[in-house]
């Protein structure tokens, strides 16, 4: 029987109206403002917020290497690091109760963390209709088991160990994703930035395919975001090294390399405390745009590279014409602009970023000639041809006007008005200009 409509006089709001959902019950009933979409991105989400605890082990230096195992047939995905491991007294709170867990101070976590809301087991959990996690710690294993949200069993105790770390094993929920058979291939660039980010850190990369095949790859960068840099940048300019900058100060760390690549294109890889990426920017993008625009501007003024009469300004996209660049910031308290975590909002982060590259980038340019040379000669080129393009583009208008202008003051070669096809012509006057006339 189809439910009837109620009209909006009929709609009663009372005490009764108001609800209250208990933890995880609320991601359920909302998960699209926990993990933006839902389908093979809201699966995949989730495969970040579960590794992301691993990350943050590794940060702390308790660490050393995770485990990641996709199985198609079943859609399931497993997490497992060699950290310290959950608190088994306290794992049904960290995997049922929103906004619990041991990053609200620096006791447990010192480093820069991804999560810092006490959201992303409970996530999982909430979003899978089997979740398994094990914890090794004080000398033994530690089992419990959840499905959608609550607990399935009792905290077990299992055999001893002289292991350390933690497993995440879950089964999205195709009840509220509605889409759960992933690629696991998908998730093999994501693993390897991993690693980039977190120079040497291991990531050990396990999946079994739906038709039986196995994928097994083994992930760990020497020199991080260098490596990243050189992944991304196929069309290299040759004897062009990359320049890279970093610093710290107070709660906040800045690690940037760019270089210029082939052609005209721009491309911009941004991050926060090394795993999540800003696929939006943010405040740490927009800080080193506009230094990197200033430095070389400044740079090409006081070497009069480009003499006052050619009266051609340098402008950022002149500067960022063939730009390759990845930024990674490390921030204790990170802000966003919306939940997902694509878009950086911290302003302190500008000025770090901005010290670093007004200090160090001149220096660098007069160390190091060829690069410079290769990098201003570029960016020159650039403003010459966007300033030729434009005087072109002016030229080619005044000469449309003025032909049309010329053809206006000829009474029999009157610009067509009527919309009726019928009622106009069309004449070409020496091949050159087309118009239509009564």
């Amino acid at each position: 029987m189809k439910k009837k409509k109620l009209k909006t006089s009929e709609v009663i709001y009372s005490e009764n109206s108001i609800q209250h959902f208990q933890d995880t019950d609320a991601i359920r009933v909302r998960p699209h403002m926990f993990i933006g979409h839902l389908g093979l991105p809201g699966v995949f989400h989730l495969f970040i917020e579960a590794i992301a605890n691993s990350l943050d082990e590794y940060r702390s230096g308790n660490c050393t290497e995770i485990y990641v195992d996709l199985n198609e047939k079943k859609n399931i995905i497993m997490i497992k690091d060699n950290g310290r491991g959950i608190p088994q007294k306290a794992l049904e709170t960290v995997l049922t109760r929103n906004h619990s867990g041991g990053k609200f101070d620096d006791k447990a976590y010192y480093n820069y963390s991804i999560g810092l809301n006490g959201i992303g087991l409970k996530l999982i959990n909430a979003l899978s209709d089997s979740t398994i996690v094990i914890t090794k710690r004080d000398g033994y294993c530690f089992k419990q088991e959840f499905s959608k949200g609550k607990p399935t069993s009792e905290l077990e105790k299992l055999e001893k160990t002289k292991e350390t770390g933690t497993i995440v094993s879950f089964h999205p929920d195709i009840e509220i994703l509605k889409e759960i058979d992933f690629d696991a291939n998908t998730f093999l660039p994501f693993c390897e930035q991993l690693t980039f980010l977190n120079k040497n850190l291991k990531i050990v990369f396990h999946a079994t395919k739906k038709n039986g095949k196995e994928i097994n790859k083994v992930f760990q960068s020497k020199y991080g975001i260098n490596d990243f840099l050189d992944k991304i940048n196929p069309n290299k300019i040759k004897n062009l090294n990359s320049i890279q900058f970093s610093k710290k100060e107070s709660e906040m760390e800045a690690e940037i390399v760019f270089t210029y690549q082939q052609g005209d294109s721009e491309l911009i890889r941004s991050f926060i405390n090394g795993g999540m990426e800003t696929k939006e920017h943010g405040t740490h993008v927009t800080a080193f745009k506009m230094a990197l625009t200033q430095v070389l501007n400044k740079y090409i003024q006081d070497k009069n590279l480009l003499p006052k009469k050619d009266k051609i300004e340098i402008t950022g996209d002149d500067v960022r014409e063939g730009l390759i660049a990845i930024v990674d910031v490390k921030h204790k308290n990170p802000e966003f602009t919306g939940q997902t975590k694509e878009k950086l909002s911290n302003t302190d982060i500008m000025g770090l970023i901005k010290k670093l590259l007004l200090k160090e980038l001149p220096i660098y340019l007069d160390k190091n000639k060829n690069d410079s040379k290769i990098i201003l000669d570029k960016i020159i080129l650039s403003a010459k041809g966007r300033m030729a393009a434009k005087k072109a583009k002016a030229s080619i208008i005044k000469q449309s006007e003025n032909v049309l202008t010329g053809l206006n003051k000829i009474s029999r070669f009157i610009p067509c008005s009527s919309r009726d096809k019928n009622l106009n012509e069309l004449l070409l006057i020496e091949g050159k200009m087309p118009i239509c006339s009564h």
